[in-house]
């Protein structure tokens, strides 16, 4: 695994909207997005290679890093995680080989431009990466990470440069019965340090208890069970993206257009954000398009909306959503007008 170190000037400005209110600038498809401790909200701008920053205090918009500052190889940053003071960055380069950056957010401003320091991980493993998937942070500094080439998850060290599996196919079957793990495209952790994986195949959201083997269904339906929703129960159609607040889960269904909140501990369904009238989706498509979303401590969730170029903040209290950024006039109607930029373009 080769490593290099640079400084990087980034100059704010750079990019249309730049410098203005979030909800102003123009987004290239944000494919994923991350908070910090300080309440930025970092998006990976995965049509402009760069990553924007929504500043927590102000709502300000700026270009944070151009991965082509770095090197013109660097392209398409699909995966954002914030990790102590370190901003994780998964992109590739101009041969589509995954590459995971890593920023110091520590950086000092300086004449309008910001000084970071860069390290750059490139996986050389016998099990090659053909694309990262999905990653979260551990509670214990390290990342757990979705191998595209295998869909086995991953605990990456970055200290050691090293890549050990957690779970590798052919998946465990749970002893409930539960569908196995076809292919997980999202992961969280919990505040005991469980890890929460999402298999929108497999219709099913399980967790993988801190040093254990045996994952086990929360959510979701075992293979040859009916349908819940035949049952008149809460039912998951497409679980495509996780997030973890509190002692909750928030799970979204890319199928069904709907926010649910996961209780694991009962473990129960409930609706959080649901469509007004809903539009169900003719065909699933096999590429999420987008890689996760993030929540903060005032119940807030934000979720990129790929093909919208927006980011949406939604109020877990009360059940509505809003455009946080990207271009967008007035406050829009989530479901109603925007449905099928959260999920997939074929919409009924």
């Amino acid at each position: 695994m080769g490593t290099f170190r640079l400084t990087i000037p980034v100059v704010t400005g750079a990019c249309e909207g730049d410098g203005g209110p979030a909800r102003q600038a123009r987004l290239f498809h944000p494919k994923a997005v991350a908070l910090d401790s300080s309440g930025n909200l970092y998006i990976a701008d995965s049509g402009n290679h760069r990553i924007r920053v929504v500043w927590g205090g102000t709502g300000v918009i700026d270009t944070f890093v151009d991965l082509r500052a770095l090197s013109p190889s660097l392209q398409h940053p699909t995966l954002v995680c914030v990790m102590g003071g370190r901003l994780l960055v998964g992109a590739c380069d101009a041969e589509r080989r995954p590459i995971l950056l890593a920023l110091d957010l520590a950086g000092a401003r300086e004449d309008g431009r910001w000084k970071l320091e860069g390290l750059l991980h490139r996986h050389r493993d016998p099990r090659p990466w053909q694309r990262l998937v999905t990653m979260a942070a551990a509670p214990d500094g390290t990342l757990a990470a979705v191998n595209g080439s295998d869909w086995g998850i991953y605990r990456i060290d970055l200290g050691a440069g090293s890549a050990t599996p957690l779970l590798l196919p052919p998946f465990p079957a749970a002893p409930d019965g539960a569908a196995t793990f076809q292919r997980p495209l999202s992961l969280a952790y919990g505040p005991r340090g469980e890890l929460y994986i999402a298999d929108p195949f497999a219709r099913a959201v399980l967790v993988l208890p801190p040093g254990g083997t045996q994952p086990r269904l929360v959510a979701g339906r075992a293979r040859r069970q009916p349908r819940r929703a035949d049952r008149g129960e809460p039912s998951l159609e497409y679980p495509l993206q996780l997030a973890s607040l509190g002692h909750a889960l928030y799970v979204y269904d890319g199928l069904a257009q709907r926010l649910w909140r996961l209780h694991p501990d009962g473990p129960r369904l409930e609706t959080c954000l649901a469509p007004s009238r809903i539009r169900r989706i003719s065909a699933p498509c096999r590429h999420p398009e987008c890689a996760s979303m993030a929540a903060d401590e005032r119940g807030r969730l934000y979720l990129p909306a790929y093909s919208a170029c927006r980011v949406w903040a939604v109020d877990t209290r009360t059940g509505t959503a809003r455009v946080f950024a990207g271009r967008g006039p007035k406050h829009v109607d989530l479901w109603e007008e925007d449905v099928h930029y959260l999920g997939w373009d074929d919409v009924d």
